[in-house]
């Protein structure tokens, strides 16, 4: 049996669907764990950085689909995009606490919990929106380019945006 990638979602099986989601989950589970012991070698900020690039690379992998391409083609993006989800999901949640004070730990872990299912929420929203060929985008690329650009650029901030906050502080006196 080959299963086929389709654009539009309106070819293929619920497999051809599941499949690359259940490596992608599964991957991102594994690195998760692993993730953890990444500490010893790299700061969390560093690890939401690299993590978002790397998901970044995973989605670029993906934009250069085309109707009928197999599933063996979804797997590599899905599976770089996989390790890349599980060092973000390893790090935004010790992130999100640290950034409150002590007796707000609930309030940053709950406030975490409620960015990420509202932004895949919004993101499964517009993506699957802007596929539609009668749609605003006509293809699947653009979706996935630009999401794997916004990724990638927002890694890249991080470690910029830390240093400049970082060395404000250091500058400022304090009264």
């Amino acid at each position: 049996m080959r299963l086929r990638f389709s654009s539009t979602g309106r070819r293929g099986s619920a497999l051809a669907g599941a499949v690359p989601l259940v490596v992608w989950a599964g991957i991102s589970v594994v690195t998760a764990v692993l993730a953890r012991h990444l500490r010893r070698w790299i700061s969390p900020d560093a690890q939401l950085a690299i993590g978002l690039i790397i998901i970044g690379a995973g989605l670029a992998a993906l934009g250069p689909l085309h109707d009928g391409d197999t599933l063996v083609r979804l797997l590599p993006g899905f599976a770089v995009a996989g390790v890349g989800t599980g060092m973000l999901n390893a790090a935004l949640g010790g992130q999100a606490v640290a950034t409150v004070p002590a007796h707000h730990a609930s309030m940053g872990s709950g406030t975490n919990n409620t960015a990420r299912y509202l932004g895949s929420g919004l993101g499964v929203a517009v993506v699957t929106s802007t596929v539609d060929p009668t749609a605003l985008l006509p293809s699947w690329e653009t979706p996935v380019i630009i999401g794997s650009a916004v990724s990638a650029l927002i890694g890249i901030a991080i470690p910029v945006y830390l240093r400049a906050t970082r060395s404000t502080r250091v500058s400022t006196p304090h009264r």
